[in-house]
């Protein structure tokens, strides 16, 4: 949940290049890393229950169902990411407006060619379903952006969190594993927070964080995972982010 492929193309509209591509290095590269981590820590008991699963026949399939090739779901998947990004990027308009009239007639091609008319019809379904669950959420995200940054004098946010230190960003990346955002809408707060005063390593911590941790997801996490695997899980997510953002202020313009 710390990036999808909206969150990525709408972040390096709205905040940057900088920042945009940092959060999608950072979200990647530190799921990875405490992925490993989780694993080695936990490695027998993983391995138990691995072996319990298997002896009660959970990992049974049935492989008679219909799967596309592999080529058509990434050239599908490609001309929708260039889709997003081509329209989110930077260039004169009479560019912008080609490129996405190509790449639209492209997937059309593809969609006729290998997708059926039962499945087209659930893709443009779940679009419009997402379409009503995502706006909503944006428009009310942007309205207490501005609510915050009349409310929020500039001082306070450059006092705790502006510049680069690891109080800083300690107090972004626990911050935002605390609060609850909703898909997208840490883009617009970010945003507004930087325009405060933020620095851009907090800005990156809390943007990993966030979306990664709420306090409503630790509690489901510790009933799944039991209360130590969850709160090592918090813990690296926590560090990481702040480490991770730590790192990038040393650099960051």
């Amino acid at each position: 949940p710390a990036i999808n492929i909206l969150a990525m193309t709408y972040s390096i509209h709205l905040l940057g290049y900088d920042l945009g591509v940092a959060r999608i290095i950072g979200a990647v590269g530190f799921a990875f890393i405490i992925g490993l981590i989780m694993a080695a820590i936990f490695h027998k008991e993983e391995e138990r229950r691995v072996l319990e699963a298997e002896a009660a026949g959970a990992f049974a399939y049935d492989d008679g169902s219909r799967v596309r090739p592999g080529h058509q779901n990434l050239a599908y998947f490609g001309v929708l990411i260039a889709i997003l990004v081509y329209g989110t990027a930077k260039m004169p308009s009479i560019y912008k407006y080609a490129g996405e009239v190509l790449l639209l007639a492209l997937l059309i091609y593809l969609v006729k060619r290998w997708f059926t008319r039962e499945e087209v019809k659930t893709w443009f379904l779940e679009t419009w379903r997402m379409v009503k669950m995502i706006l909503p959420i944006l428009l009310i995200g942007v309205f207490l952006v501005g609510v915050v940054k009349e409310l929020i004098p500039p001082e306070v946010i450059s006092r705790y969190v502006g510049g680069n230190t690891i109080g800083g960003n300690a107090i972004a990346s626990v911050s935002g594993a605390l609060m609850y955002f909703a898909t997208l809408t840490e883009v617009p707060i970010v945003r507004g927070l930087l325009d405060l005063g933020m620095g851009k390593g907090p800005a990156l911590a809390l943007m990993l964080a966030g979306p990664a941790l709420s306090l409503p997801s630790m509690i489901v996490l510790m009933r799944i995972m039991g209360p130590k695997k969850a709160l090592t899980y918090i813990a690296l997510v926590c560090l990481f982010a702040m480490g991770t953002g730590y790192v990038f202020g040393m650099f960051a313009r």
